[in-house]
């Protein structure tokens, strides 16, 4: 599992680990992630997004667990991984 801390202010942060261990895809899966969440939602966003990645690999699937501790929010997403 790893844990993505996104930090918002008037620009976006990520931590240097997770921007060298990170796909750059994910990366941009977790920020579209965060303005959907901006766009369909009518909840406060907290300053920091919390994203763990789990990975299974002999399954075949990729999950992503999105939440934020004030106000609580926290969402599940699950996908198929498939080879390109």
């Amino acid at each position: 599992m790893i844990v993505i801390g996104l930090f918002l202010c008037s620009k976006r942060y990520i931590t240097k680990v997770i921007n060298t261990n990170v796909s750059k895809e994910i990366q941009l899966l977790c920020w579209n992630l965060v303005d959907q969440l901006v766009k369909e939602n009518n909840i406060v966003i907290d300053y920091m997004q919390i994203m763990e990645l789990k990975f299974d690999n002999e399954e075949g699937h990729f999950k992503i667990i999105h939440r934020q501790e004030e106000p609580y929010y926290r969402k599940e997403y699950e996908m198929k991984i498939t080879e390109t």
